[in-house]
């Protein structure tokens, strides 16, 4: 034991001292031998230990199956991580099932003395607290149970936990896996509606969810490097990230040609619609530039839509709309990579200026809305012109003739 005496019985060692036991395939099959016969013969717990000997073979195997689809690329990131947690938590489930101390626990309610078991039951409750009324699992419910237990544990309750759920050493893929679970814990605590703004201010966080699939599309440029350069330290094939790959149409996430990172998320920071027009999440994003901050404020606060139109006339720079496309007519590469992926159609061409021939001024296109309901460019139109007559002439003089007789 952890205090130097020595072991009585096989309840004595740990969950994960008992797991190197089994390791030892010779061992292993004369304790089956005794087990099977313990079994049979009712001794207490003989059918326990035969349960949990049963499902540690169960994790060995599909976790090395899992690591060898992996590494061949028949599955990627976000799938292997579905898959790991629903056998991590498949197992851990099945082993609090057999578990004497964690049984005693929930028949009694009695708390176990020792704060390592303690924790480890506490662990183990989480999977009872994270069931539906269908009797399916809440996995997120789950994990956030379990970020909550983590930053109450102290090191050496977290340390006992670990060693003894079930998930021991796969090689370092599940390293890098366990590593990112532990840090995304600070994620899971944050409110839903702050998410956005907290990854905007931690692109590292950010590259441990796109790492293993729980987001698609990094949020800044900054995400996309850090996750990059964490997938070449960790030996991640860049095809197995989502972010990397293609979608189910073929197309790309993120422009396959690194040159067009930066316009790429320049562009997706500039707002769809006016500024005025930003939602509140958007806002909470710290997508909305400071200086419009008041005039959005105004403008949400305004009732009516006449009371609207009004003040997008008077605020034509807040309230303009075309940022966008205005871009895409400078970045013309970046154009073409938004076209080639169908993301967007090609833009109209801007109508041309004419001069008229009357008056020799320039003509352009005019915004106007026809019906409040759109907005359109009016085409310009020829200037009219106005055919010239000769002056009629008038005569002064003035003659005057008798009727003729009628015939």
């Amino acid at each position: 034991k952890r205090d130097g005496t020595l072991v009585q019985n096989w309840s004595d060692l740990e969950p994960h001292q008992q797991d190197k036991v089994i390791d030892d395939m010779t061992l292993v099959e004369e304790l089956e031998i005794r087990s099977e016969i313990s079994a049979e013969r009712g001794y207490p717990g003989a059918q326990g230990y035969a349960t949990l000997l049963k499902l540690e073979q169960q994790r060995i195997k599909r976790g090395e199956a899992l690591v060898t689809d992996f590494n061949n690329e028949l599955m990627d990131a976000r799938t292997f991580r579905n898959e790991v947690t629903k056998l991590k938590l498949e197992i851990a489930s099945r082993r609090s099932q057999v578990d004497e101390d964690f049984q005693l626990f929930k028949e009694t309610g009695k708390i176990e003395k020792d704060p390592n078991k303690r924790a480890r039951n506490e662990y183990y409750n989480t999977f009872e607290l994270a069931k539906k009324q269908s009797g399916a699992m809440d996995w997120d419910r789950q994990a956030t149970l379990e970020a909550i237990l983590r930053r109450k544990w102290t090191p050496t309750q977290e340390a006992y936990v670990d060693r003894n759920i079930g998930l021991t050493e796969w090689g370092p893929l599940f390293d890098v896996f366990d590593q990112s679970r532990k840090a995304l814990s600070e994620y899971w605590d944050v409110p839903r509606e702050k998410q956005d703004k907290f990854l905007v201010d931690n692109p590292d966080i950010e590259s441990h969810l796109l790492l293993w699939g729980y987001r698609t599309i990094p949020s800044t440029i900054e995400a996309a490097l850090q996750l990059e350069a964490d997938a070449a330290k960790n030996g991640i094939p860049q095809e197995t990230i989502q972010a990397f790959s293609l979608t189910d149409k073929g197309k790309e996430r993120l422009p396959s040609d690194r040159e067009l990172w930066e316009d790429y998320f320049d562009y997706y920071d500039l707002p769809g619609t006016s500024y005025l027009n930003m939602t509140q999440n958007q806002v909470d994003a710290g997508l909305l530039p400071a200086r419009y901050r008041k005039e959005w404020e105004t403008y949400n606060k305004l009732k009516t839509d006449i009371a609207r139109e009004f003040y997008r006339r008077a605020h034509k720079r807040a309230a303009y709309s075309q940022w966008r496309q205005d871009f895409r007519r400078i970045n013309r590469e970046f154009d073409r990579w938004l076209i080639d992926q169908e993301y967007n159609k090609p833009l109209k061409r801007r109508t041309a200026r004419r001069t008229t021939r009357r008056t020799g001024r320039r003509t352009a296109g005019i915004s106007v809305a026809s019906t409040g309901i759109r907005g359109g460019t009016r085409r310009p139109t020829r200037a009219t012109t106005v055919p010239s007559f000769r002056r009629p002439r008038i005569s002064r003089g003035l003659s005057v003739r008798a009727p003729g007789a009628p015939r």
